[in-house]
């Protein structure tokens, strides 16, 4: 298959790789397995750095000590234990090779893993870090569980390790940081991607399956929630990086379920404009707005957009409610025009924050505003989507992927909340090119900037992708946060319907964006559970 395949062109010339394994009585016979995959690369210019610690195993000592006689091999031994990053950094004194890879003990690489390293870092030559797709090795040797992942995803990494194997950096920049620290020994490698991320020109993703993770009973191959002091060192080494992703003043939560994290930064008392565009259907609005008035963020308004309600019920509720200060309205009377009636609203507000929401949708939690605020201080977010199911429970949104079946759709759509998914990607903060108008946060400034919702050719369909994908061109991220979740009666206000146009006219704008999704995999669709 596609992921396993070699690169398209080969070259000897390529930089030198050193790979870093550091040994601490393993299974002999996964440690010999390791060494064999390390033997059957197709890339030869290739240095296997080797850090002894403190094996007592004689056949482990045995194998390294053959290991040690090869070409481009150096053994650092040690007559004890001194943890992973202190094995790892011996390791790493002795590396001469630009770049630098970690291979574990009990762990092999695919015989065309470091050529793709070498091919990426020659086709992009200011990359500083390169990570690739992984799977799982059972206690049989067989592949499983692969995990496809996005392209460089910024808020996915503060979420959860998800870069983990294989991945290579310049070897310079490794010095430059310092090497492994001890102590986060057990998520060594999250703590030095955590601090490699902001420093890095660029980072490059190769969509192939290149390292094959074992699943050794109690280890976090086997299950990312095996190891609580890992769990708790990433913890720890993620609340240190935060001051250099510009996040001095967030703290950081264990995501309960997951082996994942909550980055929560300080809100302050910034004003969000809620916006509900409208006709009738009171039996909707009115669960919509209470739902809204629940909400703890204090410092909010509601404005209802009144697109030409008839119904004395509907009208005599907003009436009531706006005497009563609860909301303000807008009356326009025109033909329904979602994109005209947002950027009305938008028009006569001066709140800090603008947020969509369509009338049929009811939230869950009361800081669900929060939650949202929350991921849109992140740094670089430009818009912020919730999760939304549909009444049965089941997911209706959790982020957009475009070009699968159709320029967009929802990814993990009609999964249950809580089912495993590749990464943990359905419980945590992570990127998409684009998420759903029906509960939609940004920054009032940046939509004017970006000129509002299209209310041409996508004023009823598609408009929410299209800004996301302009929020995009401007070098933002668009995230979604499984911690603001409602419910979606999606369709039933205005019914469901195809729009072909305006596909035609998503197609037309965003040619490459929906040819190639980079936060999603080329091998498997999210649209289906990933």
């Amino acid at each position: 298959p596609e992921a396993d395949a070699p690169p398209p062109t080969r070259d000897a010339a390529g930089p030198r790789i050193s790979v870093l394994l550091a040994v601490k009585d393993p299974d002999p016979s996964w440690l010999a397995a390791a060494f064999a995959s390390l033997a059957s690369q197709t890339y030869r210019n290739v240095q296997l750095c080797l850090a002894d610690d403190g094996c007592r195993d004689p056949e482990v000592r045995e194998l390294l000590a053959l290991a040690a006689r090869q070409p481009d091999t150096i053994l650092v031994e040690s007559d004890a234990p001194g943890g992973i990053s202190c094995a790892l950094n011996a390791a790493l004194r002795v590396a001469e090779g630009e770049w630098i890879a970690v291979l574990d003990h009990d762990d092999t690489l695919a015989p065309h893993a470091l050529e793709w390293i070498a091919h990426t870092a020659r086709e992009v030559p200011d990359a500083d870090l390169i990570y690739s797709d992984e799977d799982k090795l059972d206690l049989e040797g067989n592949r499983t569980e692969p995990f496809f992942k996005p392209d460089w995803s910024p808020h996915y990494l503060l979420s959860i390790n998800y870069l983990c194997h294989l991945t290579a950096l310049r070897r310079e920049l490794v010095e430059e940081l310092g090497g492994f620290r001890s102590a986060y020994d057990g998520a060594q490698d999250y703590d030095l991607f955590l601090r490699a991320a902001p420093r890095a020109r660029r980072i490059e993703h190769v969509p192939r399956l290149l390292y094959h993770w074992r699943k050794v009973p109690g280890s976090t191959a086997a299950s990312l929630r095996n190891k609580g002091y890992a769990r708790e060192a990433g913890r720890a080494a993620l609340a240190d990086a935060l001051p250099a992703w510009g996040l001095s003043d967030a703290r950081v939560e264990l995501v309960p379920h997951s082996a994942g994290y909550r980055v929560r930064p300080a809100l302050g008392d910034e004003r969000v404009c809620v916006i509900v565009p409208t006709r009738d259907r009171l039996d909707l609005l009115e669960p919509c707005l209470e739902s809204v008035a629940r909400t703890r963020y204090a410092a909010r308004e509601l404005l209802v957009v009144d697109n030409g309600s008839r119904e004395g019920a509907t009208l005599a509720y907003l009436e009531r409610e706006e005497q009563a200060g609860r909301l303000r309205r807008l009356r326009i009377d025109l033909p329904f025009n979602f994109g005209h009636l947002v950027n009305q609203a938008v028009a006569t507000t001066d709140a800090e924050w603008v947020l969509a929401l369509n009338n049929d949708v009811v939230l869950h939690d009361p800081e669900w505003l929060e939650a949202m605020l929350e991921a849109a201080h992140l740094p670089g977010v430009g818009v912020v989507g919730a999760q939304l199911r549909y009444p049965d429970g089941t997911l209706q949104h959790a982020g957009v992927v475009l070009g699968d079946g159709g320029p967009a759709a929802h990814a993990f759509l009609g999964l249950r909340p809580g089912e495993p998914t590749p990464g943990g990607r359905l419980g945590l903060i992570s990127n998409f090119s684009a998420v759903t108008g029906a509960c939609l946060l940004i920054r009032r400034s940046l939509y004017l900037e970006l000129g509002g919702l299209d209310e041409e050719g996508l004023a009823n369909s598609y408009g929410d992708v299209d800004l996301c994908l302009r929020v995009l061109e401007r070098g933002l991220y668009c995230v979604c946060t499984p911690f603001a979740v409602g419910t979606h009666h999606e369709g039933a206000s205005r019914g469901r319907r195809a729009n072909e146009p305006a596909e035609d006219v998503l197609w037309e704008r965003h040619p490459e964006r929906i040819a190639r999704d980079p936060y999603a995999s080329p091998h498997r669709s999210l649209v289906h559970g990933g």
